[in-house]
């Protein structure tokens, strides 16, 4: 596919410039940074570009949202396992670090910290 103008060709490397930036496109699809530069411009005129590129950085994000999703599932299943049987105050510092990974760990986190407390309440209260 050397040499001369390829929509299909310009599209992936757009869309991969959104993702990486131009450099890194550039040298992924052995172009120069200018050719970059040059489709980016093309865009605004050249409708079956701009559609192909609007395209891919759909399927892009489609993708990146289920690899996300499986991540947090995964950090999310492996974050229960280990807090079941950890520690009350590993509990508070798990519940500090979960506020960064998103509120549906954060509610695991707090939901498990509130048992612990609870349980541990009644222990001390010589009810459990």
């Amino acid at each position: 596919m050397r040499g001369g103008y390829h929509p299909h060709r310009a599209a992936r490397v757009l869309a991969d410039a959104v993702a990486v930036g131009d450099v890194r496109a550039a040298r992924l699809h052995g172009v120069s940074r200018r050719s970059v530069e040059r489709y980016r411009a093309r865009l605004v005129s050249d409708a079956e570009l701009a559609g192909l590129v609007a395209d891919l950085l759909r399927a892009l994000e489609r993708e990146r949202g289920k690899t996300r999703a499986e991540l947090l599932r995964r950090v999310n299943g492996e974050l229960g396992r280990r807090l079941r049987s950890a520690r009350l105050d590993d509990l508070v510092g798990a519940l500090a670090v979960a506020g960064g990974l998103g509120d549906q760990t954060f509610v695991q986190v707090a939901d498990l910290l509130i048992a612990r407390l609870n349980v541990r309440d009644r222990i001390l209260a010589g009810g459990a």
